[in-house]
């Protein structure tokens, strides 16, 4: 799972070091989205910050809202097929004690 985020974080990356406007989209995203989470922090989080987190990764992916249309069609790379959606569903499970977070 490490490594898809990291590659999901580098295809946001690639778009940041972009032409404008698309730029300026994806950098307001990206400091908009660490506000709300940074993995960087995750140790600092309380248990049950993280399984609100989890619990919200796992519902904008399996409600299909992330990523977002934009980046999609600027770049097919950032599209996430269904193997994809259940990886994180997956992993937002194991991550959450092993219950499945999804509303």
């Amino acid at each position: 799972m490490r490594r898809w985020l990291k590659g999901f974080a580098q295809i946001c990356n690639r778009f940041r070091s972009g032409v404008a406007p698309a730029s300026w989209l994806v950098v307001s995203d990206v400091n908009r989205g660490r506000k709300e989470l940074n993995f960087s922090n995750w140790a600092s989080y309380s248990p049950a910050d993280q399984r609100k987190h989890l619990s919200e990764i796992c519902k904008e992916m399996t409600e299909d809202k992330m990523p977002g249309r934009p980046y999609v069609l600027l770049h097919a790379g950032a599209a996430v097929g269904k193997a994809d959606v259940a990886a994180v569903f997956r992993w937002t499970t194991e991550q959450s004690g092993g219950f499945a977070i999804k509303d």
